[in-house]
């Protein structure tokens, strides 16, 4: 029950008690006197009844009235207090609000206070992995159509590129020749080989150095005999 069904209840019992109370008053005033207030003689306490039904009349009446006020003063106490329906909403946390902002642009990382920044992966990080990851797909690609033939279409030279990025190789320098010899080991099938054997020729054609050396880079299987 909220603050203003208990208040109007309130309101409405104290008037009917009221107007009840009259009621039956001005009914009992009626069978006592004609037209007024007929007060005989004999005393409340005495052997009169008109005096003591008079008297006992009007305790009730006053009774009634204090009966009354009382209700209107309750209703109008506990009303005030509100009931947890109409509490306030507990408002969300900040920091959901500030990213909530932030994701929708009203708000900028650098507009945020240090107490609210939340972490986020950086813009530049990033930006350098979808570049890494750009420049793998299109080497791969481009490593893929070098093993393009009559029986390796694109979804099996890319298996292959798979398989070949992960196998195992030996790394053997020539000092004196400025020379570092990459050993691939052989793949599961013969086609296989000679399909990575006829790639590894066209990188050793590219006379590629290793990174930040003078060093050729040269490729070939363990098991050249394919």
């Amino acid at each position: 029950m909220n603050r203003k069904t208990s208040t109007l209840m309130s309101l409405g019992i104290s008037v009917a008690l009221i107007a009840g109370a009259i009621w039956f008053l001005y009914d009992q005033h009626r069978s006592f006197g004609y037209g007024g207030w007929y007060m005989p003689h004999q005393t409340m306490m005495g052997g009169g009844h008109g005096g003591g039904y008079m008297g006992i009349f009007m305790i009730l009446f006053w009774v009634v009235v204090i009966a009354a006020i009382a209700l209107v003063v309750s209703g109008a106490i506990s009303g005030r207090s509100s009931s947890p329906s109409e509490r306030p909403p507990v408002l969300p946390n900040a920091l959901e609000v500030l990213k909530r902002r932030y994701a929708s642009g009203e708000i900028t990382w650098g507009e945020l206070e240090d107490k609210d920044k939340f972490n986020r992966l950086l813009p530049g990080r990033k930006r350098l992995m979808d570049t890494v990851r750009m420049i793998a797909y299109r080497s791969e690609t481009a490593m893929a159509t070098m093993l393009l033939g009559p029986t390796v279409d694109m979804a099996d030279a890319r298996r292959l590129l798979q398989g070949l990025f992960v196998t195992d190789a030996d790394l053997l320098p020539d000092m004196e020749n400025n020379r570092l010899l990459v050993r691939i080991h052989n793949a599961s099938t013969p086609a296989d080989n000679r399909s990575i054997a006829s790639l590894l020729e066209e990188l050793n054609k590219a006379e590629i150095n290793f990174p930040g050396s003078n060093m050729q880079l040269t490729y070939e299987l363990v098991n050249s005999d394919v």
